[in-house]
């Protein structure tokens, strides 16, 4: 789990990272067992069903036989590699699925965590605890739901542009730069054959690489960068390859999408609702939240251009959907208590980590601070994720990479709080006042509009 300790490491800080690693290691396993339990009170269907139910498909007859239109198969072949293992162990699927998560997302955070210390020790360490911590992730390492791999992949990922940007802006040795251009790769083609929905990733990586393409460039003679260009490509590639190969015997289509084009259907419904969630609790499992801005839905089959013929209401629907998406009013994926008694917490809470975040992330641009990835790089990645999610009908799940970054920024701002005058001290407490006195309203409001609620 250590990596190599970077070099304005002491020996005290080697101690307290490993202290700090294990108590936070401690912690996430027994939250995550803790979540694991619950979640079994309630066991997950749809998605969650039907990702093992492929998985033992590819368990059983290999992974030529899938013929569906709707997945990718790299998480299900994951998952397949747990079933075969639970058959040689004797163990059950369900607990090696939690462990192998869990350990994942551990290495993953230690990764970033120990990146970030490269310029800054102490926010590193505590940037370890807090997403060792964060209750809005952890129930997903038990599900068999992609995000249980992806968001540990995102960690892994920005943990890459991390360790690049330090390495591309001082003198380092090039042989550290190139593993972590190929690690960008490699994470960015395996983040898009798991979740397709990821390509906004895939555009992050080419435009923040394209950002300090005359940094790397700099770094290696014509010839090296030339092989490691084209390395990078194939590495990216490699995972598409199986799922060009399906498409191709079983469809017909050469793509590393799935065949079923959703995107028509999601537009649509993602302008009809802000919200979706899915209830186990009993009666309707889908959680709609509906748009109040939309009073024709037969309108919703424009599709995009419906934001370019109702531009108020575009704006409105945006707005509101942007906020709700970052309202967790419920932890689990499956909704087994529609009124759960911990709803305003992880209300405030959410919505503090996001106005903060966002302010951070305003402002870590228009100081060129850097201590994940580029300067740029919050905005960027906010900009994609929004781009290609904000018009879908949009699960709390989905925000969760977005939330990750919000949250390492709201804890980089208040370590930095401290030290800001008075004067400041009180702009920025009224500006976080008067941003929860508008946001919590419109987030409550729109969970209001839950169907199941009104029922």
């Amino acid at each position: 789990m250590l990596e190599s300790t970077p070099d304005n490491f002491t020996t005290d800080d080697l101690d307290n990272q490993k202290a700090t690693l294990w108590l936070s290691g401690a912690a996430l396993f027994l939250l995550s067992a803790v979540f694991f339990i619950i979640q079994a009170m309630h066991p997950p269907d749809w998605d969650a069903f039907q990702y093992m139910s492929i998985a033992q498909q590819f368990s059983e007859t290999g992974m030529e036989s899938y013929k569906k239109d709707v997945r990718t198969y790299f998480y299900p072949w994951v998952l397949s590699l747990i079933i075969s293992l639970s058959k040689v162990t004797n163990l059950p699927t369900r607990i090696l699925l939690f462990v192998f998560q869990t350990s994942f997302y551990f290495f993953c955070v230690n990764r970033l965590a120990r990146a970030i210390s490269i310029k800054n020790k102490k926010l590193g360490q505590i940037i370890l605890v807090v997403l060792s911590v964060n209750i809005f992730v952890i129930p997903y390492l038990s599900l068999s739901l992609t995000e249980g791999i992806f968001l540990s992949l995102f960690i892994l990922w920005l943990s890459a542009f991390t360790r690049l940007e330090k390495f591309v802006n001082k003198d380092h040795n090039p042989s550290d730069l190139k593993k972590e251009i190929i690690l960008i790769a490699a994470a960015s083609g395996i983040i898009l054959v798991t979740r397709p929905a990821g390509l906004w990733i895939c555009c992050t990586s080419f435009v923040m690489l394209l950002l300090k393409w005359k940094a790397i460039y700099s770094k290696f003679k014509p010839l090296q960068l030339t092989l490691l260009l084209v390395l990078a490509f194939f590495t990216f590639a490699a995972p598409l390859i199986p799922q060009f190969y399906l498409n191709a015997v079983n469809f017909q289509k050469a793509s590393p999408f799935p065949v079923k084009d959703l995107a028509g259907f999601q537009i649509q419904v993602g302008i009809e609702n802000l919200k979706y969630g899915t209830n186990i609790s009993g009666g309707e499992p889908a959680i709609w939240y509906p748009n109040p801005f939309m009073t024709d839905n037969a309108a919703s089959e424009l599709g995009y251009r419906w934001y370019f013929y109702h531009p108020v209401k575009a704006f409105l629907t945006v707005l509101f959907k942007f906020i709700a998406a970052f309202d967790f009013e419920y932890l689990f994926c499956y909704v087994a208590d529609l009124r759960p008694p911990y709803r305003w917490l992880t209300t405030l809470t959410s919505q503090t980590i996001f106005i903060i975040g966002l302010w951070r992330a305003i402002t870590y641009c228009t100081k060129k601070d850097s201590f994940i990835g580029n300067y740029t790089m919050p905005l960027v990645c906010l900009f994609f994720w929004g781009l290609f999610t904000m018009p879908t009908a949009l699960e709390l799940r989905f925000s969760l990479p977005m939330q990750i970054i919000f949250l390492i920024l709201t804890v980089q701002y208040l370590m930095e709080y401290r030290n800001y005058a008075r004067r400041n001290k009180i702009k920025m407490v009224g500006i976080y006042l008067v941003s929860m006195l508008i946001i919590v309203p419109i987030a409550y409001y729109v969970s209001t509009l839950n169907v199941l609620l009104n029922q």
